[in-house]
């Protein structure tokens, strides 16, 4: 059983010790909260990460919205140990090419992450090893993805949906040959399944979804 803490009600003095030891935020940080104890930041300025002063120790997911990852800065921010504390890192607006996901794909600091958000992107080769260089995933979640590049296609050829404990699926085109995807896929961890606001071109899908093999499906 999991027991949640919110600090903003529980502990206000506590965050105002936070909001306190903080500031000033370093001006690439635009946003931040308390999860559980630990940190989300929200990054605008990625190229400025291997030199922050923010606490990255006590951050457990970065949120990237630069409005784009160029190829240096993801090689900078591959080789930089920030990635070593994080639990998830989201790409939240920030349009990535295939030269740049490739280039942060090659990081060897991906060993405690769990948790990857791709959102409002054109699906690429890049964004999938991205996926597949993380080897201790167990969350994906995909919003807003391009649907004629057929994530689901592409990735249900890799064994990464074996690992996952949770897929998120937001506005996402499912077709009959993405709803097919899924079935022939393994999903042996999978306790969570969101489709929430996915297009559905009809009845079909769902009855292709329905035949699907989720042995520990909870949600």
């Amino acid at each position: 059983e999991t027991y949640t803490l919110s600090l903003h009600c529980a502990l206000p003095s506590f965050t105002q010790q936070m909001s306190s030891w903080l500031n000033p935020l370093p001006p690439e940080i635009t946003e931040w909260s308390i999860h559980r104890g630990l940190l989300h930041a929200r990054c605008d300025e990625p190229e400025q990460i291997p030199q922050s002063s923010w606490p990255w120790e006590w951050t457990s997911q970065l949120s990237l919205s630069a409005s784009r990852l160029q190829t240096g800065t993801a090689q900078s921010l591959a080789e930089s140990a920030v990635l070593r504390h994080l639990n998830a890192i989201h790409f939240a607006q920030c349009s990535i090419s295939e030269g740049s996901a490739l280039a942060l794909a090659q990081s060897e600091h991906f060993e405690q992450i769990r948790e990857l958000g791709i959102f409002h992107q054109r699906w690429n080769r890049g964004l999938q090893a991205l996926a597949l260089a993380m080897p201790h995933l167990c969350s994906l979640i995909l919003g807003s993805i391009d649907s004629d590049e057929r994530p689901l296609e592409a990735l249900s050829s890799t064994s990464i949906f074996q690992q996952l404990r949770k897929l998120d699926l937001y506005r996402v085109t499912l077709g009959v040959e993405s709803m097919s995807a899924l079935v022939r896929s393994s999903f042996p961890h999978l306790r969570e399944l969101k489709l929430d606001g996915c297009y559905y071109s009809g009845t079909p899908e769902m009855i292709v979804l329905a035949q699907g093999s989720f042995p520990v499906l909870t949600e």
